[in-house]
Formats: structure tokens, sequence, C-alpha cells
């Protein structure tokens, strides 16, 4: 997955010369609160936006409500977050992605998602720029 996302980093570092950052595994902790942590598999940057995919291999267990709580807590928008599960498929990640709102993808379909997520931040930047 990582090595996914760097390859879209990398075209728009090549194309548009954006300013790109990748860290895997990234450890959050509440210094308040003993034993709350949370890792995060992949965050990136574009230009200063921050962007989160998380991935996991089945389905039964997830906490969807808790990535939603996560986006919160770190003020990144649902729309930036992308939840990778190998177990759903297309249909049933629409379904996730509709009631959580943010966005979930296959295996299948991680790459179009990425991009899409990603030009979607992009867009809506230029678009404020040139008001």
């Amino acid at each position: 997955m990582e090595h996914q996302v760097q390859q879209i980093l990398n075209r728009y570092q090549e194309e548009q010369g954006a300013e790109v950052s990748v860290c895997s595994n990234v450890i959050l902790s509440e210094a308040a609160s003993a034993g709350s942590t949370h890792e995060l598999d992949v965050v990136f940057s574009i230009n200063g936006k921050f962007f989160w995919v998380e991935a996991k291999s089945s389905s039964r267990s997830i906490d969807y409500g808790k990535y939603a709580s996560l986006c919160e807590k770190l003020k990144v928008t649902s729309d930036r977050l992308l939840l990778v599960n190998s177990d759903l498929s297309v249909e049933e990640c629409e379904g996730v992605s509709y009631f959580w709102n943010y966005r979930v993808a296959n295996c299948a379909t991680i790459t179009q998602e990425l991009e899409s997520m990603i030009a979607k931040q992009i867009e809506i930047t230029a678009a404020l720029s040139t008001d």
C-alpha cells in the first residue's frame, strides 16, 4: 500500500512540482491518557495537505466509528481518509463509505480511490486560490 501511495506522490512531484512526503506506521499517543495510542498505517502530504490511509485485512472486527472519531481528534476531514479492506466487495465499500463519510476501498479499487481523493483536494485548493 505504501508503494502505491509513493508512486502517485512521485507522479505529482514530477508533473506538478508538488511538495510531497510519506510516512508509514506512525504512532500517536495521548499523553494525558496512558495506553491510548493509535497507529496510522500510511500518512502523506501533498503541498501541505494531510492524508491518511488505513489498511484492514478483515471486515469482521472493524470499529468503523473509531476512524471517524480519529479524524475529529486529528482535525482531518473525513474526505482525506481512505480505509482499505481486502474483504469488502465494491458494493460493501460504497455502503461503508456512505454511512461513515470517508473513503473505503478494496484491493481492486485502492489506486482509483487514492487518485480520486488526492485529485479532489488539489482541485479544491486550486479553486480556493483563484477566488
